[in-house]
């Protein structure tokens, strides 16, 4: 099999909806889905590879995300996207229920990503060049589409701010012989080589569990000095140390995970993120989003300039198919 052309490489979108919040369902739908949708239309398929987007959900939501996404009851059955591609990008939506008794229940945001970690769904995964891990209060943008860098890319995470934590953390590297070289701060987006995230899934779930599990580590201490909530952060960057060498990361703090609050130019940025928090000014605010406080009245469609982020962000979130 040939290599593709980097630009021309298959890009699978993955993200995972759990069940019991509603807010989980709206952001998959009006945000991440409806910018998907609006990006493969801007930019020729005859320019780029596909990128698809597959939505991992628990069993009660499936039926509540978008109805134009082919539910995939037995994800081996979907072609391969590099020996017989289908003709245009596609919406996937793989059901995926945790057990009862599965670990996570403990520290659930990890649902996010443990998914990666089910062999049933390596074969689906690996069938793509790339894999972008996302959460689902995102857009993307048309200029993600050719985003193909040589570089395995993370967005910037606000988790690490004192020098006390950057200290713990190396200790945590010691304790479990692994290798930190100094990137901190490393965003929950993930973007790179399928087999290079799909590796590093099993070690950043085996980290986090021995930080709820270890006497030493699971103390809190308050955010943002050692903070048991971001426990998914701590093990990411441990892992993103560990696996790629330093110079091959980069933490793009530029164009992934910008704030949705941002006045950026829309064309100058792949990926946005709405922060943690409540505090930041102007727009899009998702808390204000899902309090409803966001109508086309307030914001009509043609006052909205999608050239600008944060008018991007709410034209997806409002008026997205």
């Amino acid at each position: 099999m040939t290599t593709p052309v980097p630009l021309y490489e298959s890009v699978a979108i993955v993200t995972f909806v759990p069940d019991g919040h509603v807010k989980f369902i709206d952001q998959a739908q009006h945000m991440l889905w409806s910018s998907w949708q609006f990006a493969i239309g801007q930019v020729p398929r005859q320019l780029r590879g596909r990128t698809d987007l597959l939505v991992f959900a628990h069993r009660n939501v499936v039926a509540r995300l978008p109805p134009s996404c082919v539910r995939l009851g037995d994800p081996s059955l979907l072609p391969s996207t590099q020996s017989s591609p289908p003709s245009h990008d596609r919406c996937y939506i793989v059901e995926h229920t945790p057990s009862a008794d599965a670990y996570w229940h403990r520290y659930s945001f990890m649902f996010s990503l443990s998914f990666l970690a089910e062999p049933a769904f390596q074969p689906l995964l690996m069938s793509y060049d790339r894999l972008l891990r996302t959460d689902t209060d995102v857009v993307i943008t048309p200029a993600f589409l050719t985003f193909r860098p040589r570089q395995f890319v993370v967005g910037r995470g606000g988790y690490m701010v004192e020098e006390y934590t950057k200290s713990r953390i190396q200790e945590l590297a010691i304790d479990l012989h692994m290798t930190h070289q100094g990137l901190y701060n490393v965003g929950s987006t993930w973007f790179g080589n399928t087999s290079t995230v799909l590796s590093m899934v099993p070690k950043m779930l085996e980290v986090a569990k021995f930080i709820l599990d270890s006497p030493k580590y699971n103390v809190d201490q308050g955010f943002p000095r050692w903070h048991i909530g971001v426990t998914s952060m701590y093990a990411g960057e441990l892992v993103v140390n560990h696996f790629i060498p330093k110079d091959n990361v980069w933490v793009n703090s530029e164009s992934l995970d910008i704030n949705c609050n941002s006045i950026e130019k829309t064309i100058n940025v792949y990926h946005s993120h709405c922060w943690p928090g409540d505090q930041y000014p102007g727009y899009f605010n998702k808390w204000e989003f899902e309090r409803g406080e966001y109508t086309a009245q307030r914001f009509p469609r043609d006052n909205l300039d999608l050239a600008v982020l944060n008018d991007y962000f709410m034209a997806m979130a409002l008026y997205g198919k």
